[in-house]
């Protein structure tokens, strides 16, 4: 694996040198900044393989390389973040390897017209199955590497008259065991009016993307325009059009993914940072929705609200094609508090979260609910009375590929209290996942809640408490919820400007529904970073 890594970054780099050989030398007048670092990091853990009984412990040793490097000029920006680590496990030799993780993009601008070329690389560990692990890393050894490219062209113009952003971009997502793979092409295009208006302003936004898999197409394409006229009243009309169409070889021949609609509405300019966007829209022809109903008319509305340069929100309410949809951005920074919310609502394609359910086998349970499998019965010489037990089937799940339709509705929150010597930071997230072909919902919620306090110049606590929460098959028999709960201190210091030490301490605990996943890991991590 590393031979091949190594091989991959090579024809990249070599790419990069003849990129970069070809622009002129100015390009190139800017500030570097290049941080090399030697990283080893010893973490002894009581239960390598998160067993339930047969635990193994293990002292999992990780050396390696980081290399950042920074560099910005008036025409380039470039960012490259990589790092090599070889882990060795006590245990067991035999599952001893090398690790790589890249984060690097560009944007290079093309004259002075606002054209730029663009381009990413990510390189990630995950794990290889949420069902099996969802907290899976290089200490647990189960995690699958994917990664990510994609470049292209951006425009952007920004003037009194109109702004305009736009953008087309080829991208491809390679994984180790084949699964979530893509290649295509995306696309988007946003403008409005600038400042200067007098008689029109205009809302236009649209995305597209065209993705394959084994043989298989899928196009997603969502736009959305709004012209109206300007007057010397605070309340001004406009009309709207909104066009959402999900085809290809993905889509379930029996559902109606489209969402057609024209309309009007009115525009108050409650303050000069504060508007109200209301109307009534009428689907065109006669399109289904996805419970095969005819769509109705329906009410619309987007607040958009900019208090100060620090502070932005936007609501927005409609239709689409499975119902009601929402959408939420909230920007909040001051000097001490940062808070950041959003909810999106997506269609996707090809991804790494499409599960199958399989069965372990029938077992005599209690009635009722099945809250713990351990409470039910596998030896057939257990005597038992059988008025009071019922036959279940239990199940397990695994990870295969995607080669349907969902839709993903997700909510981001984040905040961040700095003061002079302690900062209290929380991130909360939610995201459900509909099987648009199945109709069957997968539920992943994450919460964290952490502490970072200095106790001296060159030294600092960090205290965190983290709560996972996968539920398969929501809401159905064969479903199964997990919650992993995990509480880990950390202290570090800086023996000097180049050399920091950390030391902490963990302890998971993971609780499931079917009780063979129940595990309990301890950590005690020594790590070394040595810059040069």
């Amino acid at each position: 694996m590393a031979i091949m890594v190594m091989d991959t970054a090579l024809n990249k780099t070599v790419l990069a040198a003849a990129i970069f050989a070809i622009l002129p030398a100015d390009t190139f007048a800017g500030e570097w900044q290049f941080t090399p670092q030697l990283i080893i990091d010893e973490t002894y853990t009581d239960n390598v393989n998160s067993s339930v009984n047969e635990k193994a412990s293990s002292l999992v040793s990780q050396t390696g390389v980081k290399l950042s490097t920074l560099f910005s000029s008036k025409k380039l920006n470039f960012t490259f973040d990589a790092k090599s680590l070889y882990a060795m496990y006590t245990h067991d030799h035999d599952t001893d390897d090398d690790y790589h993780t890249l984060d690097s993009s560009f944007r290079l601008k093309l004259g002075p017209k606002g054209l730029a070329l663009i381009g990413s690389a990510a390189i990630s560990n995950q794990s290889r199955n949420n069902s099996r692990n969802a907290l899976a890393d290089i200490v647990s050894g189960d995690t699958i590497r994917v990664e990510n490219y994609s470049g292209g062209l951006q425009y952007t113009i920004n003037n009194s008259d109109f702004i305009v952003g736009t953008g087309i971009q080829y991208q491809t997502t390679k994984s180790q065991d084949g699964i979530g793979e893509r290649e295509g092409y995306a696309i988007k295009f946003l403008s409005e009016n600038g400042s200067a208006a007098r008689n029109v302003y205009w809302d236009a936004s649209s995305e597209y993307s065209d993705a394959t898999n084994q043989g298989r197409d899928g196009q997603l394409f969502k736009g959305e325009v709004k012209i109206g006229l300007i007057t010397g009243y605070k309340i001004t009309p406009f009309i709207r059009y909104y066009d959402e169409t999900n085809e290809g070889d993905l889509v379930n021949n029996s559902s109606s993914l489209e969402s057609d609609s024209y309309g009007g509405g009115l525009r108050w300019l409650i303050s000069p940072r504060l508007l109200l966007d209301l109307s009534y829209n009428t689907p065109t022809g006669t399109q289904l929705n996805l419970d095969g109903k005819e769509q109705q008319d329906y009410a619309a509305a987007t607040i958009r609200w900019e208090p100060s340069q620090r502070t932005t929100l936007i609501i927005d309410y409609g239709q689409r094609f499975y119902g009601e949809s929402y959408g939420f951005d909230f920007v909040h920074k001051n000097k001490r508090l940062t808070n950041t919310i959003s909810y999106v609502e997506e269609v996707k394609a090809f991804t790494r979260n499409n599960y199958e359910s399989v069965a372990l086998g029938s077992f005599w349970c209690p009635q009722g609910d099945i809250a713990d499998s351990s409470n039910c019965f596998v030896n057939n010489n257990d005597n038992i009375d059988f008025d009071n037990y019922q036959l279940v089937n239990l199940n397990d799940f695994v990870l295969v590929e995607d080669l349907g339709l969902s839709l993903n509705k997700e909510l981001l929150w984040s905040s961040e209290l700095a003061l002079p010597r302690t900062t209290f930071s929380v991130e909360l997230s939610k995201l459900t996942r509909e099987n648009l072909n199945t109709r069957t919902q997968d539920e992943n919620k994450k919460a964290s809640f952490a502490i970072k306090r200095k106790v001296s110049g060159k030294s600092n606590i960090n205290f965190m408490l983290e709560y996972t929460d996968t539920h398969f098959l929501l809401g159905q028999e064969s479903g199964r919820q997990d919650r992993y709960r995990r509480y880990s201190l950390e202290y570090d210091k800086s023996l000097n400007s180049k050399l920091t030490v950390k030391l902490g301490v963990s302890h998971l605990n993971r609780s499931s529904t079917t009780q063979s996943f129940n595990y309990e890991e301890d950590r005690i991590t020594l790590k070394f970073s040595k810059g040069f």
